[in-house]
């Protein structure tokens, strides 16, 4: 077994930031921005901030993981891509990977099982609003594959991912489908 704390380069704790919905010079990852842990770059928020306050360590870029660590839910999604001026809220805490070690999408994808889950929930305090310390998140304990096993690991991942996005696009389109059938043949009021 090992320690999350010992593949990782670093745990950033984001800057809390005021949110603005029309203007800001930077955007900030916020839940509602977040579906099927995949990032919706229009609800991203906008944030009034002094650069000067931000350490630059604190912008979000390509493979970084963010772990939502305070809510009712433990979110955990892999950043992409690179964005331009983009902090997570005060909510997530920022994974950075050693990727000589860690692949970041297994990883992302074993802190969403359910056993991960069962650890973060035996684990977290507050009642109204759970809440993950960085401690619990660096101690997280599992065993860990190669990171050949791991980079095999992601293409299954993926290609689950991909298949999942596939099926729930034909089985909308069929509902769609079977609602417009019967509302040509009965009116709803």
């Amino acid at each position: 077994m090992i320690k999350l704390k010992s593949l990782v380069k670093e745990f950033i704790n984001p800057t809390n930031i005021k949110t603005i919905e029309e203007k800001g010079n930077i955007r900030i990852l916020v839940p509602s921005s977040l579906e099927n842990d995949k990032i919706k770059e229009d609800q991203l928020k906008s944030g009034e901030v002094d650069l000067e306050k931000i350490n630059p360590k604190q912008y979000l870029k390509k493979n970084d993981i963010v772990f939502q660590a305070k809510g009712n839910k433990f979110e955990v999604v892999l950043i992409e891509k690179n964005y331009e001026n983009l902090l997570a809220s005060s909510l997530y805490f920022i994974i950075r990977v050693n990727e000589k070690k860690m692949n970041p999408k297994y990883l992302q994808w074993l802190l969403k099982t359910e056993k991960a889950k069962e650890y973060f929930e035996k684990n977290t305090s507050g009642t109204v609003m759970k809440i993950v310390r960085k401690s619990t998140l660096e101690d997280f304990e599992f065993d860990c594959p190669s990171l050949k096993e791991q980079e095999n690991f992601q293409t299954l991942i993926r290609a689950f991912e991909n298949e999942e996005k596939e099926t729930l696009k034909y089985l909308e389109s069929k509902k769609e489908l079977i609602e417009r059938k019967i509302l040509a043949k009965y009116e709803v009021k």
